[in-house]
């Protein structure tokens, strides 16, 4: 599996595994939480050992070149999106099948559809939990503000198969609790 360039400028990722997705409702910034205008869309991907990246990373060096200037490693630290698994604690038992990740988010509530095109509404916002694959679209922006960087930023997504949740997705009280008559003394 690859990145593919669309149609629309964005790139679609390969098949990845969303990560602490928060699709319908932005997140608080953890710098200025009570600032409503720092609130993002986002989520992580963790990116599947052996895909092929280069049109990802391809987007981001000619994103930095555009910026900075072709000698720009020489002039500027420039930080990148790609971030490798096993550095960090929280995620280093993932490593051996995932070993790169992308922190992504977006000012823009992102669209999402089910694998068959339907959208994914508020209503369905169960169906989105960390563990599930997806494909995500991305677009590619350098920032130049307190740090130097080209940021993958949230489009679109595709949800695909469900799989087993990660990074502590909760499970539906109808799967915690079984049935109870209530007109038996339980409380004894």
């Amino acid at each position: 599996m690859t990145c593919k360039l669309m149609a629309s400028g964005n790139i679609r990722l390969p098949r990845v595994r969303l990560y602490y997705p928060h699709f319908f409702k932005p997140q608080p910034n953890r710098k200025e939480p009570n600032n409503p205008d720092k609130a993002r869309f986002q989520t992580t991907v963790l990116i599947p050992r052996g895909v092929n990246m280069k049109v990802l990373t391809d987007a981001v060096e000619a994103a930095a070149v555009e910026e900075w200037g072709a000698d720009y490693a020489k002039k500027v630290k420039v930080k990148k999106p790609f971030l490798k698994t096993e550095d960090q604690p929280r995620m280093s038992e993932l490593a051996a099948d995932y070993s790169v990740f992308l922190r992504l988010n977006s000012r823009n509530k992102p669209g999402v559809v089910f694998a068959n095109g339907d959208v994914c509404g508020d209503d369905k916002a169960h169906e989105v939990y960390g563990g599930r694959w997806a494909f995500v679209t991305v677009r590619v922006k350098p920032y130049d503000g307190e740090q130097k960087g080209v940021g993958v930023y949230l489009q679109n997504v595709q949800l695909l198969e469900d799989d087993e949740r990660i990074g502590g997705g909760m499970i539906t009280a109808a799967q915690e609790f079984e049935p109870v008559d209530v007109t038996e003394e339980i409380f004894s």
